[in-house]
Order: structure tokens, then C-alpha cells, then sequence
């Protein structure tokens, strides 16, 4: 302020009277009427050609999509549809933004603009910095409702519900429940894992009979002449009856509500919508098993030491994660990644010894099978067949999971979450890789960060359009995350560390950070690591400056043992119990460094360390 009232009072008449003043202009972008609300769209070519989020080298650029509402306030009544891409393991971006009082009436609509673009760049390619690059869907990465929205299809109560085969739920009678009304409480199961496959055709030959939208029309009337359309107001009052012709498939007709715009993109409707892990597992299956083992005390007893246990996990907590272990007082109100941290790294040596040994047998079935097919598999020559032969190993162990789940927990079990995950994820792996390859976490993650930029109810679009394009053109759009792990991962790294003392030509390090991995020797939390085949407790980092060497001291765990043996024995996907430290103290090379380990002590004076390997 000192300096401005030095200034000459008719220079400051030139000076903005706001900082807004100095924000840059909006990127180009469109608003149409979509009702209730409306959409915004910035465009593929528009955004890729401000953030550079692919990779230049390559000639294709493969898109994943999703799309997904949210609430960006608690109080007042307004979601947002926003449609997402990422390429590869570039940072996510926005290509359309619906905001309204609810989702768009017709999801046709709503991706009108987006088809028409990807129809236009497959035919005639997308233009970017002086180069022509081809453009491919590779897929869409939607939950069951959104899916169920974009492709017309039966939501997860439907018979006919399942998108990826022609299997037909049954209705159970849920014991000791009522609904709303009072009544018998029912749910839909399917626990048939052999039923015949959907193919990319059901599509187009339902579609070939269905012609008009019901979210326009109101209605489903046939294409097929109008002597299959019946005037009998008999059945609900309804003119309108679609009849079946030719097809005699139920599934077809059962499964399908409407058309969708998305067949004109000759996309494979069926093989290429996963299902992706996060809500048919995390937030799924495994908070389904968390709530059913804390309200049954025949599962488990003492749920309260299984807290304590997670406790000791969250005190233990590494620096790489951005949600903590929680008690299971709060499981249901755990977030997706609170699961996953549940299942990959702290749920087995909680539940050990506490949890029935059949339902515990049971769960070990899907950790071993998620940390199986959620382990990153090099890109090279050999990635195919490492993904055949890995998801030719968890298809048993994934139905020997839903035929015991509905032994032990009755036919309520296999749910449609259950149904996709036991017959249909192996598959999918087999298609795109690791299972975080194609799940949503980075989506909502980028959820998460577009409603920080509703600062108010008032003008929430306007708000989103003014910020979004403030970060892409001042190359702030998620920046530190714009480089993919995978690329700096094939060039030596040069770590940052932190010196506590010089001797001579030795440094000593209190803390590095490595590869996206953060390794100190001052606390429990991020000093235990998996050297050459060993778990290891780092003692001390130790860097060589005349050679640029970075060595890691340390002792090994010397006794190691499983905590299961079925369907494979833990150690052998990163699962252990160590203890008993060797008196020696040794040395590694930096870049020998295989993985980091999630470890926490199973008591507070106890010797045994639970040891499990990082898989993100």
C-alpha cells in the first residue's frame, strides 16, 4: 500500500480497481439449454490443446471418459453431470458440464455434443501443436446408476440388470426386514456365474426396434409398423404397447428402457463399460461385509480390539496416504479409499484370530484376488500373457468367493456388485490391465477438486467456467501430478533429501523422497521397506557425494510368516507378519529399492510387525 500511494494520482486511474480484473479470459466454450439446467462444453481439441495432458511421442490418443453427478452444495438443490477424460496416466480434465435442480432429463442430450466431436476427430483425426494424431475410446468408466443412465439400460434392481450377460436375478425375502410400508423387505440376487454373454450387437438389434426416446416422448414406441403397436388401453391405460416381434429373447427387451446415443460412435457397448472397483468393491462388497460382521456378533465377537488394531494401523500410517484407518464404529461412514486401505493393507491383520475362521477364510479370497489384479503390469512384450495367466488364476478364486459368500451369508449375498466383480472383473482385467488402470478413484478425485471452485450458490456454473479457465491458462491445471509415474520411472531419478550431518564425503539423510515415495529414518511410519526379496527396517540413508551414491541402511525381519494359507499363502501377494530384527546391519544400493511396506505392530508391546507391500 506504501508504494501505491506514491504512485501519480493519474497513473493509478489506469491501475484495475479489482484483482479479477487481471484474470485471464475464458477459454472458448459453449452454453446450451439442457432441462432442467444447462451445459457448458469446452471440447476435447479445445482442452488438450492448452494442457498437453498426452503424450506427444505416441501417434493415438486413447480417451477414458466418465461421467458422474454431484452435489457441490449440502444444503441447496443443484448437481453437477460433468463429463471427464484422462489419457493414459496424464492428470484428468473436464470436456462438458452440465449444472441443473437434477440430472438432465435425457441423457441422449446430453451427450449429443460430446458424439458428434469424438464422431468428427475418429473420422478426420485431432489437430494439436502442428501434428495430426488418431483418436480412439478406449473406454468408459462409469458406477452402475450412471451406466445404467447413459446406456438406457435397468438399474441394479432390474431381473435383467447385469450389462456384460443374460443373467436373470431372483427375488429373495430378506428375514427379520420390512421396507417403508411395513412390509416383507425383498431384494434381487443373481447367483448364476454361466449364463450366456451380452455381445456389442444386443445393442443394435434392440435398438433396430426401439426408435424414440421415452425421456422425450415419454414413451417407447416401436419402429416396427403400426400393426405391432396395440390401441387395447386394457394393460394401465396405455396405448402405447411395444410388441416384441421377432425377438424372443426376454433379456433383450428386459434389459434395455431406451435407446442410446453412443451406438452411432460403433464403440463396444458391452466389453468396453468395466466395472470398475471402487463401487462394486470398495464401496460395495466390502462395506456390505464390514456392517453385516459388526451388527452379527456370531461373526464377530470383539469388535472393539479389531478397532484397536486399526488404531495401531492409523498411528502407523505412511505418508503416502491420504486417509487414515478408522474404528469400525465409523465403517459406515468410511470413504471408497478407506476401504481400500481396509483390503489391500490392514483388514487381514485386524480381523486375524477375531473374525469367524469361515468368514475370514472367505475374505481372504478377495484380497488375494484384488492385490492380484490391482499390481501394476509393465508395459512391454510379456504384459498379455502376464494378464492371461493372472486372470486365469482368479477366475476360481473369485467364484469360489461368491459360491461361500451365499453359504455363509445366504442368497442376499450375491448381489449385482458381487455378480459383476466374481464373473465379470477377471475379464476386464484381462482387457485394460491393473484394475486402478480403469477404476474412478482419479475421477472422483477430480470431483472433489471442481466443486472447491463453487466458492457460493450463486452462479455455480459461471463460477466453475471463470476458475477452470483461470488453471489451464496459466498452466496451474493440476500441475504437480502433469508427469505420469510410469514415464519418470524409466530415467534415473536424482532424490531430494534433507542432510543431518557431513563426514568427509558421506552426507547422512534424515529423509528422502524417491519415485513418489517419501523414506525417513526419524519415525515407524515410512522406514519399512522390501529390499531383495526381504523386509527391512531402515536405520540410516547415507549419500556419497563425490559419486552420487544414495545406500540404504538397514536390518532385516529374519523371522516371516503368513497369516493365511488359502487360496495362496500371503507372503506371496505382499501379506506378512515379521519380527525378530537381525544384529547386522546392511547396505543396499538405492535403486534396489523394490517396494515400500504399509507396517504397524499387532500390540502395543508386542514383537510382531504386519507387513504389507505397497501396491499404489
Amino acid at each position: 500500500m506504501d508504494l501505491l500511494r506514491n504512485v501519480a494520482p493519474q497513473t493509478q486511474k489506469s491501475l484495475p480497481i479489482q484483482g479479477r480484473t487481471l484474470r485471464p479470459k475464458n477459454i472458448p466454450h459453449i452454453i446450451i439449454d439442457l432441462p432442467p439446467g444447462e451445459l457448458v462444453y469446452f471440447g476435447i481439441t479445445s482442452i488438450l490443446s492448452l494442457t498437453r495432458f498426452y503424450n506427444p511421442e505416441e501417434t493415438t490418443i486413447r480417451l477414458s471418459v466418465n461421467t458422474d453427478g454431484t452435489p457441490p452444495f449440502h444444503s441447496v438443490g443443484y448437481n453437477f453431470w460433468p463429463i471427464l477424460a484422462a489419457v493414459d496416466k496424464y492428470p484428468e480434465w473436464m470436456i462438458a458440464l452440465y449444472g441443473g435442480r437434477s440430472k438432465p432429463k435425457c441423457s441422449n442430450e446430453f451427450l449429443n455434443l460430446f458424439v458428434r466431436e469424438v464422431l468428427e476427430l475418429k473420422k478426420n483425426g485431432i489437430r494439436l501443436h502442428n501434428r495430426t494424431y488418431k483418436l480412439e475410446l478406449l473406454n468408459m468408466l462409469m458406477d452402475i446408476p450412471a451406466t445404467t443412465y447413459v446406456l438406457g439400460t435397468k438399474g441394479h434392481g432390474g431381473y435383467y440388470a447385469c450389462r456384460r450377460c443374460h443373467t436373470k436375478g431372483e427375488y429373495v425375502t430378506l428375514a427379520g426386514r420390512v421396507n417403508k410400508k411395513g412390509g416383507a423387505c425383498q431384494s434381487v440376487y443373481y447367483p448364476q456365474m454361466d449364463a450366456p454373454e451380452r455381445t456389442s450387437d444386443d445393442f443394435t438389434q434392440h435398438f433396430d426396434l426401439v426408435g424414440i426416446d421415452p425421456h422425450v416422448s415419454g414413451r417407447i414406441i416401436s419402429d416396427i409398423g403400426q400393426d405391432d403397436i396395440s390401441d387395447n388401453s386394457d394393460e394401465d391405460d396405455d396405448p402405447f404397447i411395444v410388441k416384441r416381434g421377432d425377438v424372443d429373447d426376454t433379456s433383450f427387451w428386459e434389459h434395455h428402457r431406451h435407446p442410446t446415443i453412443l451406438t452411432k460412435l460403433k464403440f463396444d457397448l458391452v466389453k468396453n463399460i468395466p466395472y470398475e472397483y471402487m463401487h462394486a468393491v470398495c464401496s460395495g462388497i466390502m462395506r456390505m461385509l464390514l456392517l453385516v460382521w459388526t451388527t452379527m456378533p456370531v461373526f464377530l465377537k470383539e469388535k472393539a480390539k479389531v478397532s484397536d488394531r486399526l488404531m495401531f494401523a492409523n498411528a502407523f500410517c505412511p505418508f503416502e496416504f491420504q486417509r487414515w484407518p478408522d474404528t469400525l464404529n465409523n465403517a459406515r461412514r468410511w470413504k471408497a479409499s478407506q476401504y481400500r486401505v481396509f483390503i489391500f493393507y490392514t483388514g487381514v491383520f485386524a480381523l486375524k484370530d477375531l473374525l469367524n475362521q469361515q468368514c475370514f477364510r472367505h475374505f481372504s479370497y478377495l484380497v488375494v484376488a484384488l492385490r492380484l489384479m490391482c499390481r501394476t503390469v509393465p508395459r512391454n512384450a510379456e504384459r498379455q500373457s502376464i494378464l492371461e495367466n493372472i486372470a486365469k488364476f482368479t477366475r476360481p478364486i473369485l467364484r469360489k468367493f461368491m459360491t461361500d459368500g451365499i453359504k455363509l451369508y445366504g442368497k442376499n449375498f450375491a448381489t449385482l456388485n458381487v455378480h459383476a466383480f466374481c464373473c465379470h472383473t477377471a475379464d476386464d482385467y484381462e482387457r485394460f490391465g491393473s484394475l486402478d488402470e480403469f477404476s474412478v478413484f482419479r475421477f472422483e478425485s477430480f470431483l472433489g477438486w471442481l466443486k472447491s471452485l463453487v466458492l457460493g450458490p450463486r452462479f455455480p456454473l459461471q463460477q466453475i467456467i471463470n476458475a477452470y479457465s483461470t488453471f489451464l491458462l496459466t498452466g496451474n491445471m493440476r500441475k504437480a501430478d502433469s508427469v505420469p509415474l510410469e514415464y519418470m520411472q524409466e530415467y534415473f531419478e536424482y532424490p531430494e533429501f534433507k542432510e543431518i550431518f557431513s563426514e568427509g564425503d558421506w552426507q547422512a539423510i534424515s529423509e528422502i523422497k524417491y519415485r513418489s515415495l517419501t523414506l525417513r529414518t526419524d519415525n515407524h511410519r515410512d522406514r519399512h521397506l522390501y529390499i531383495n526379496g526381504s523386509f527391512v527396517r531402515l536405520t540410516k540413508i547415507v549419500h556419497q557425494v563425490s559419486t552420487a551414491r544414495v545406500l540404504l541402511c538397514g536390518r532385516r525381519y529374519e523371522h516371516v510368516t503368513s497369516i493365511f494359507d488359502e487360496p495362496v499363502n500371503s507372503i506371496d501377494v505382499g501379506l506378512a507378519i515379521c519380527s525378530q530384527l537381525s544384529e547386522k546391519t546392511e547396505s543396499w544400493e538405492l535403486e534396489l529399492l523394490q517396494e515400500k511396506c504399509f507396517a504397524f505392530p499387532l500390540s502395543a508391546d508386542g514383537p510382531e510387525w504386519a507387513m504389507a507391500r505397497y501396491l499404489h
